[in-house]
């Protein structure tokens, strides 16, 4: 399994004892899955990558064998359509798992199924392609309380 991660686990440059949330990011094409992680790292987040749906549930089944819960990522943001296992079976196998991580699913195929089987998640919400990058910004700040 590979994985890219930034290196520096839970500090902010600029505020040394800040907390860092980890977002796990699941995007199957390398160029948007670099300039996604770029973007959530210049805000401030630690992420860490899975390149499709399976490569993440591995991740987050170690996460669980090991019995890591602090390893458990604070966010997960995934695209709707890959190779394998897709970003709503993905929420779908999270929750089945436990995994209480706030997703935000990125999609170019955002049918109205999608978006009411995503509804029904209270902690999750689905992305249109394309999207301002700031949107996805605020959404996780939202999900993990960093904005009023």
């Amino acid at each position: 399994m590979q994985t890219e991660t930034d290196g520096d686990r839970g500090w902010l440059p600029d505020e040394p004892h800040a907390w860092r949330p980890e977002v796990l990011l699941i995007e199957d094409d390398d160029e948007m899955r670099a300039l996604l992680a770029g973007v959530l790292r210049r805000d401030g987040f630690r992420v860490v990558t899975a390149r499709d749906g399976y490569e993440a549930l591995s991740m987050l089944g170690s996460i669980l064998v090991d019995r890591r819960r602090s390893g458990v990522p604070d966010l997960i943001v995934t695209d709707q359509r890959m190779p394998g296992s897709d970003g709503l079976s993905v929420l779908e196998a999270a929750r089945t798992m436990q995994i209480p991580s706030p997703v935000i699913l990125i999609t170019a195929f955002g049918d109205e199924e999608i978006h009411e089987r995503v509804a029904g998640f209270p902690d999750a919400t689905v992305l249109d392609k394309p999207f301002e990058m700031e949107d996805l910004l605020q959404q996780a700040r939202r999900f993990l309380g960093l904005v009023a």
